[in-house]
């Protein structure tokens, strides 16, 4: 009953990851008080394209973890990658620096755009 009673307090500090698609993702961003988007890709792929208002983080970055732990830990946010891999994979990360509210666009940017979603694309060069 003790054990019980302790899960029930402590679960609220639990990481609340959720798995989201695109639309459910689009859902959240047009909110009033938006989740920010993270997006964890490296910079060439950030640089063809990305979702309107998306800070980068590069997954592969030496300090990935020092740029997730300068975002506030209270807010909200939509994390994605390019296909799901990196996203899932950075879930405990976010959840050791006591974030509390993260969503993973579980089918990353190839799901957005599949799913015809906007982007912000790179200006042509000419």
């Amino acid at each position: 009953m003790k054990r019980l009673f302790l899960t029930i307090l402590l679960l609220p500090l639990a990481l609340l990851a959720e798995d989201i698609t695109p639309e459910k993702a689009q859902t959240l961003l047009a909110l009033k008080n938006p989740p920010q988007v993270i997006d964890i890709r490296t910079p060439e792929e950030f640089a063809k394209g990305h979702i309107k208002g998306a800070k980068l983080i590069n997954f592969f970055g030496r300090d990935f973890e020092k740029q997730l732990a300068e975002l506030d830990p209270k807010k909200a946010y939509v994390t994605h990658c390019k296909s799901g891999g990196r996203g899932g994979k950075s879930l405990p990360i976010w959840k050791k620096l006591g974030f509390t509210k993260v969503y993973h666009l579980h089918s990353g940017f190839d799901g957005w755009k599949a799913a015809k979603l906007p982007i912000v694309k790179p200006k042509s060069q000419g």
